[in-house]
């Protein structure tokens, strides 16, 4: 599933981390400070879009905010996260 920019800000679509670990970086760069880390089923909110590849991510449990790769996490609506 692709989540398009407009999505992101107006749906305020959330994710769910589909992999054991997720590494969340400071820039949307594989070389990018990694900043902390997203374990399986862990969730969080998409907060912004970058070229095709890279989605700003707000996480739930300790309010992280940086950039992980889009193919690392499984979007979700509103009410799958509630």
């Amino acid at each position: 599933m692709r989540v398009s920019k407009r999505k992101v800000r107006e749906e305020r679509i959330y994710g769910m981390c589909n992999l054991s670990v997720v590494p969340v970086r400071k820039k949307p760069d594989d070389r990018s400070e990694m900043v902390t880390q997203l374990l399986y089923g862990e969730l969080c909110r998409l907060i912004d879009k970058r070229s095709k590849n890279w989605l700003k991510i707000e996480c739930v449990d300790d309010n992280y905010v940086g950039w992980l790769d889009i193919k690392q996490i499984y979007p979700l609506t509103a009410t799958e996260f509630e």
